[in-house]
């Protein structure tokens, strides 16, 4: 009777070692998968970043070009 147990044990052991295997295999893919939608996420951003950057510089240049312009209209 132990025999059988320890047999129904051993093969529930190895099922379940090869259970644990497959899932571990497919937490790497996922894991895998995600760190190269963060570096898309983070190219992302960074392109976000400088398209903002340079859109306030342009609108900072285009307003001080127009405060310079409308102050000589102003003392003439």
């Amino acid at each position: 009777m132990d025999e059988r147990f320890d047999r129904m044990n051993s093969e529930m052991n190895k099922r379940f070692d090869r259970m644990n295997s497959e899932m571990n295999e497919r937490f790497d893919q996922m894991n895998e998968r995600f760190d190269r939608m963060n570096e898309g996420f983070d190219q992302m951003y960074q392109r976000t970043t400088t398209m903002i950057r340079w859109t306030v510089g342009t609108l900072a240049l285009f307003g001080m070009i127009l405060t310079i312009l409308m102050a000589i209209a102003q003392f003439t």
